[in-house]
């Protein structure tokens, strides 16, 4: 398996957020500002979360929020009464190994064995 370079990732990477900054600032302003809580609310997981997950979570987003803009589909009606719920799916659908299973798990076993 090739590893690839830091400086490589890094660019692609910068790439992308690039890329998916012109996408959402294509949209409408109460989709724009939408997307910008959400960005700020993944950022905060960074701690726990690879950087890639919640990159391809953004990118699952603004896709999202493209079709529905385009749609005229209201933003409430896209990220329901629990936006945060939004949020936990679409990273969940990129984390390896789904990480809160893992920890769950991972609890589970230390309570057991204390």
């Amino acid at each position: 398996m090739a590893h690839k370079s830091p400086t490589i990732t890094r660019l692609a990477e910068e790439c992308a957020a690039q890329t998916r900054g012109a996408r959402v600032e294509a949209l409408p302003s109460e989709f724009r500002a939408a997307f910008s809580a959400f960005e700020s609310y993944l950022a905060d997981r960074r701690a726990i979360v690879e950087v890639d997950a919640i990159a391809c979570a953004l990118d699952d987003l603004a896709l999202l929020f493209e079709q529905a803009a385009a749609d005229g589909v209201p933003i409430r009606s896209v990220v329901g009464e629990e936006p945060a719920d939004v949020a936990e799916a679409l990273l969940e659908n990129h984390l390896a190994g789904s990480w809160n299973t893992a920890m769950r798990a991972s609890l589970t076993a230390a309570i057991d064995s204390a």
